[in-house]
């Protein structure tokens, strides 16, 4: 990941690369939902800018921009769901790494106001190049966030 965003411009010098692992776990605790944040999955599903990827263990490497869209990540019968607001994915040998501006536990969305917010940015009139693409941000942010919400129920 690190020597993508290089390659893409950003100095080298402006970025730091932690790793954690076992030494700082997501969640710390003994209990159920710890266990839950920490374990490790058996798939990982990312919506890209141009489609859905499904990443396993042996995946090639691979790094890819993520648009607005849904993250997946399973082991057994049990699946998280979450609402990631672009950024990138980095597969590198078992271990994908996601680095977004926003994610939101798909439980967590609410409907009604993505629902709302869709509305007005349907409504809302673009005089400019600059503000007709916000809008369209605006509108593809909450159609993904309602997508979501909709495969989380």
């Amino acid at each position: 990941m690190r020597q993508y965003l290089v390659d893409s411009g950003v100095p080298a010098g402006k970025l730091d690369t932690v790793s954690f692992g076992e030494a700082k776990p997501a969640v710390q605790g003994h209990d159920e939902s710890a266990w839950k944040w920490n374990r490790r999955a058996e798939f990982v599903a990312v919506f890209l800018e141009d489609g859905e990827l499904g990443i396993a263990p042996g995946h090639t490497p691979l790094v890819g921009r993520l648009g607005f869209g849904e993250m997946r990540a399973g082991a057994g019968e049990e699946v998280e769901r979450f609402y990631v607001e672009g950024g990138f994915v980095e597969v590198a040998g078992d271990v994908v790494t996601v680095l977004t501006p926003y994610a939101l536990p798909a439980a967590e969305i609410d409907a009604p106001v993505a629902r709302q917010r869709l509305v007005e940015a349907l409504a809302r009139r673009a005089t400019s190049e600059e503000l007709l693409a916000r809008r369209d941000a605006v509108v593809a942010q909450n159609r993904a966030q309602l997508r979501v919400a909709r495969r989380a129920e």
